[in-house]
């Protein structure tokens, strides 16, 4: 049997994007056979996260070891390739030459493309394109949870709570209904914000799919679930923490994916929650554009892995 570590991170300055592809990484690999655990020497609140969602405390030494990072550094990711005889590195834009500076055996582009036009940032032992992104099997079927409230909204921990609730409450004033998702690094707000009528409050949600299967949009900001919502059905409205943020998500407008009106710095509550209601107003349109991807991601890049064995 393969064993796979994997090391990703995940906190305020983080959000929960990188652990999200894992998990759904590890499910297709153990799937495949493959005994998956998480990195036993640096343990991060990631660590307990994936804990908590069937992947254990891995050994010491694997076979391969997979990193999933936005802090890169040298020292640690030198201190987990001591413990794995192959190494995959899951980067971001701009982290290429990291990875070869390393070493790496494989590269998988977080976002499934270079999502930024960078052909020189592009190297032979990569995985990219939509084929790619880390998807788990659950998103290639439907869940059989009717479509039947309007938003659902997710931001990530850049972005201030009182953000989140001011869409939420031009949401509410626009007559739309829908559910606020409470991530763990802001779950002290759980019991004291007051959500206005039609909105209900989930705090740190084991998984996203049904709940993105049961609205029609998701609003946001940009991350790991906005690919998700594409792939379970829902249509983002998504602003960048980023300009990096933002390139991608008006790639992924001119893909017919998602819908994102810029940065979230220059983009009001109000303004936010006025695409997504003008969205829902035409939505049987919106809604025939077809994703272009299958939700078999994370098992093809399991495949990728393993053949490195």
């Amino acid at each position: 049997m393969t064993s796979v570590l994997i090391y990703t991170e995940t906190g305020l300055d983080v959000g929960l994007g990188h652990v999200t592809r894992m998990l759904h990484l590890a499910n297709a690999l153990q799937k495949a056979g493959a005994e998956v655990g998480s990195w036993p020497h640096r343990p991060t609140a990631a660590t307990g996260w994936l804990h908590r969602r069937g992947v254990p405390m891995g050994p010491s030494v694997a076979d391969i070891g997979v990193i999933d990072v936005m802090n890169w550094d040298n020292r640690m990711v030198d201190a987990f390739k001591a413990g794995a005889r192959k190494l995959v590195v899951v980067i971001g834009a701009g982290q290429s030459s990291k990875a070869r500076a390393v070493g790496a055996d494989l590269m998988v582009y977080q976002t499934g493309w270079q999502p930024y036009g960078a052909a020189s940032d592009l190297v032979p032992s990569h995985l990219a394109g939509p084929d790619y992104l880390i998807l788990g099997p659950e998103y290639t079927r439907p869940s059989g949870v009717p479509r039947n409230r309007d938003a659902l909204v997710v931001f990530g921990a850049a972005v201030p709570w009182s953000y989140s609730v001011g869409v939420v409450a031009h949401l509410s004033s626009a007559g739309l209904t829908g559910t606020l998702v409470v991530p763990p690094y802001h779950a002290h707000e759980f019991g004291h914000t007051k959500l206005p009528p039609g909105f209900d409050m989930i705090c740190d949600p084991r998984s996203l799919r049904e709940l993105q299967s049961s609205h029609r949009v998701q609003v946001g900001s940009l991350g790991m679930s906005t690919y998700e919502a594409v792939a379970a059905g829902s249509i983002p409205v998504v602003v960048g923490r980023s300009s990096d943020h933002v390139a991608t998500g008006q790639r992924l407008e001119r893909l017919g994916m998602a819908h994102c009106p810029g940065h979230v710095d220059d983009v009001t509550p109000a303004t936010l929650a006025m695409t997504a209601a003008r969205i829902l107003s035409n939505y049987a349109f919106v809604r025939s554009r077809q994703p272009i991807m299958d939700g078999l991601g994370a098992q093809r890049v399991a495949k990728a892995i393993l053949e490195l064995a």
